[in-house]
């Protein structure tokens, strides 16, 4: 990867190339001159909660909004001129599944191999390998509607990657799964994907699924506030984070900043204190407050909720806090 690709922009390698793109309904400005590029066969993330702009790009990129302002570049060429091109090489899962719940598993793919042209051996093979990979060769001739949610997005990828795209767009591909189906999804799409040198751009406000991108767009009210990886995000919380569960995180918070000048965030009941060595700070903190203004203390490494809430000033929502627990006290 380039210099230029790690911060999202434009590059000789990239195969998506998005360029001050704005968007308004109406008087609100959803989307805000945002800018990033996507290398060949790189997982891209667009995260953010929800209303951030995320999925006003994916359909902006996919074409199913018009671009306002702005452009989109796909393989080098503006999309603008040449849009058959761009869709025959581009698939989109779209957050809620484009399945016939009437139809069976190998109905739905037939379906799709005959809306693309596919020959009809060539369709079959395909069919079958990805049912397989997808695991749903014993459900092939069950109904869709009898699918579990899980099954039906691992289905639903199958329908996208059907006929080879070489870019797959997703908008929320794992929204209200639990974590073991959340867990088959990817690993059942990165199967599915495996040496055809896809591209792929996903819009997510799970922290968990942000984990499988190389890199994040982070957006907040329409504007990308930062572009990294995972973890080179994470570092910009490079302290440990001490978690203090409270019925009064804004009275504790302060009263933390003032004591010890330590940096501190708010979300839901907690207070969460950057600091160095936190394990020696937890002692500090416990002696330090009444017992009532707290009911536990914990200490984890900063996660990518953490960092979206530093850089945000809010949260993503997905509970994140309450993972990753290394060690705990009792007030």
């Amino acid at each position: 990867m380039t210099a230029n690709a790690a911060h999202g922009l434009p590059t000789e390698a990239a195969i998506l190339e998005v360029v001050g793109l704005t968007h308004r309904f109406g008087s609100q400005v959803a989307v805000d001159n945002v800018t990033f590029s996507v290398s060949r066969g790189q997982v891209f993330g667009l995260l953010g909660p929800n209303g951030s702009g995320k999925s006003t790009v994916l359909s902006l990129i996919s074409g199913v909004l018009p671009v306002q302002t702005g452009q989109i570049r796909y393989a080098g060429v503006l999309v603008s001129g040449h849009f058959r091109r761009f869709r025959s090489e581009t698939a989109v899962v779209f957050q809620s599944p484009s399945l016939d719940k009437k139809l069976t598993a190998v109905q739905n793919l037939e379906l799709t191999a005959s809306m693309y042209g596919l020959g009809v051996r060539d369709a079959s093979a395909r069919i079958d390998h990805l049912l397989d990979v997808a695991g749903l060769s014993d459900r092939r001739h069950q109904r869709v509607g009898t699918y579990s949610g899980g099954l039906i997005r691992r289905l639903d990828i199958a329908r996208a990657l059907l006929p080879r795209p070489r870019l797959l767009l997703m908008d929320e591909p794992t929204s209200g799964l639990d974590e073991a189906s959340f867990r088959s999804t990817w690993e059942r799409l990165n199967a599915m994907c495996q040496g055809d040198n896809l591209t792929i751009v996903v819009a997510t406000h799970r922290t968990e699924e942000a984990d499988h991108c190389d890199l994040l767009a982070v957006f907040k009210a329409g504007v990308i506030i930062a572009i990294d990886s995972p973890q080179r995000l994470r570092n910009r919380l490079s302290k440990d984070i001490v978690v203090m569960a409270t019925d009064e995180p804004r009275t504790l918070s302060e009263q933390i900043r003032s004591t010890f000048s330590l940096s501190t965030l708010t979300y839901q009941n907690s207070v969460l204190v950057e600091c160095e060595d936190g394990h020696k700070w937890i002692p500090r903190l416990v002696e330090t407050f009444p017992s009532g203004s707290f009911h536990s203390v914990s200490l984890r490494r900063p996660s990518l909720n953490d960092v979206f809430l530093k850089l945000t000033g809010t949260a993503l929502g997905d509970g994140a806090i309450a993972h990753d627990s290394e060690e705990a006290a009792r007030a």
